[in-house]
């Protein structure tokens, strides 16, 4: 890869760390990288708390990703089959009974979940970037640009198919159309993740060749489509340009031990911004007395 700021890299790869034992790992992740963006400030003092939605987006990437294992780490339970039917309108009951499960999924769940890998795997292009290839390794590296300490950083690729050079990011989307998804892709700052994870990877492989860039991107309702992405050149270098700048603003509040918000992305010195109005919000007005 040319004309990057990383100088060297060591990695550890796991194929078997669970995804909470990676969050956990030090290191800046592209997850990481997006808070950053926001601030320092945002990065240091987030939390990381799993939602509902984030839930599902787990289950769904086990389901689609790792089908051999899913049934290992999910229990399928129906609350209208409990051994105790008297008690199955109860929602304390249900509630109570749904905790001795270690990771319980509801049938109904289960259910959307097989029709939306059902839509997936009837497009061969889909089922060919979202199976046989390396799911949700963890690679942690420390990477040399030129700081007095190596920087640690992390990645989890949904799917890595090494022998055509490609990773694939498996996404839910309420609208997953091409102008949908290019808004949440640019909200999101989904540019800094496939260019991290690419380059990253092409980096740890040693490949002479890099790697390309996949979204599958699928709605959580019925009828569950979906769409592919291939992250352009445009998108890769706007990604690289950001990575690359939150990399060293990283490594700055490493060596500084601060952590500023805002007022660390403005130029002037008082951390006064000027305030424009932008030009959406810029319209004629006009009125006519004579008319009325």
């Amino acid at each position: 890869m040319e004309d990057t700021i990383i100088k060297n890299l060591t990695f550890t790869k796991s194929l078997t760390d669970p995804n909470e034992h990676y969050h956990a790992q030090p290191g800046i992740s592209a997850s990481g990288l997006k808070q950053l963006k926001e601030s320092p400030a945002h990065f240091m003092f987030s939390e990381r708390k799993e939602t509902d939605a984030m839930r599902f987006g787990t289950m769904y990437h086990h389901f689609i990703l790792e089908p051999d294992t899913f049934y290992k780490e999910y229990q399928v339970v129906n609350i209208n089959e409990r051994p105790d039917q008297k008690h199955a309108m109860a929602a304390k009951e249900n509630k109570m009974w749904l905790s001795t499960f270690d990771n319980p999924v509801s049938n109904d769940t289960h259910e959307q979940l097989k029709a939306m890998k059902s839509v997936l795997f009837r497009h061969p292009y889909a089922k060919s970037l979202l199976t046989k290839g390396e799911a949700e390794a963890s690679y942690y590296c420390e990477v040399d640009i030129g700081a007095a300490e190596p920087l640690k950083v992390r990645l989890r690729p949904d799917n890595v198919k090494h022998n055509k050079r490609i990773v694939v990011d498996l996404k839910t989307a309420k609208d997953a159309s091409v102008e949908g998804f290019k808004k949440d892709a640019a909200n999101l700052n989904y540019h800094i993740q496939a260019s991290f994870y690419a380059d990253m990877m092409e980096l740890i492989m040693e490949e002479e060749l890099g790697y390309e860039f996949f979204f599958v991107a699928q709605e959580k309702t019925a009828p569950y489509a979906f769409n592919i992405f291939q992250a352009s050149p445009q998108f890769r270098s706007g990604g690289k340009y950001e990575y690359e700048i939150l990399l060293m603003l990283y490594t700055w509040c490493l060596e500084n031990d601060r952590w500023p918000g805002y007022q660390v992305f403005c130029q002037n010195r008082y951390g006064v911004n000027e305030l424009s109005l932008p030009p959406w919000a810029i319209k004629e007005l006009e009125f006519y007395p004579h008319k009325l």
